[in-house]
């Protein structure tokens, strides 16, 4: 501790995670000796996942994870491991490359994000990953139609653009530079 005091955290997140059912912490996540975990293995899923099965790592960040793991339960892939980076800066390279090292069978590394190419983390973490972790990442991103106008803002439609960035995200074999999913 560097103060000899504690401040309260506030968290800006979505609401739906309030609600989210695995969306939870025990009271001894939140006890004397613990803190804060930068990266989070995929140690959530209903599917038991065998780390010499996974040929593909997703990291994702925030409420983005609980989408992908929905719909890798519902589609039953146990060769898909999800990890979420939760801290972006100071970027955890040590935590990201031992996650990295439970699948070494891996061939694929992809970002995924709900949020267009300039409007989430990937301008951020591309770099750091091809610099720093020393992988190359590819990305999945949701890119809106520029003719269409709608509001992202209508709950329904937030939902469809999610799910089907996950479905496509699981069941494509084979990915290019440049994955964007148009809507």
């Amino acid at each position: 501790m560097i103060r000899n005091f504690r401040k309260p955290l506030i968290v800006a997140g979505p609401k739906i995670l309030l609600r989210h059912p695995e969306c939870v912490s025990t009271l001894d996540d939140m006890a004397d000796g613990t803190y804060f975990l930068p990266v989070l293995s995929d140690n959530i899923s209903k599917t038991k996942l065998n780390p010499e099965k996974i040929k593909r790592v997703l990291f994702t960040s925030g409420k983005h994870y609980y989408t992908l793991n929905d719909e890798r339960e519902k589609r039953k892939r146990d060769d898909v491991a999800i990890i979420r980076v939760e801290e972006l800066c100071p970027f955890p390279v040590d935590e990201i490359r031992q996650e990295m090292k439970k699948y070494r069978n891996a061939k694929e590394f992809l970002w995924c994000q709900e949020e267009q190419r300039n409007q989430g983390a990937w301008t951020f973490v591309k770099p750091r990953f091809e610099n720093i972790v020393g992988v190359q990442v590819r990305s999945m991103f949701a890119k809106r139609n520029k003719k269409k106008k709608f509001s992202i803002f209508y709950f329904s439609l937030n939902m469809q653009v999610e799910m089907y960035l996950a479905h496509q995200l699981l069941l494509l074999v084979k990915f290019t530079n440049r994955n964007v999913l148009k809507f």
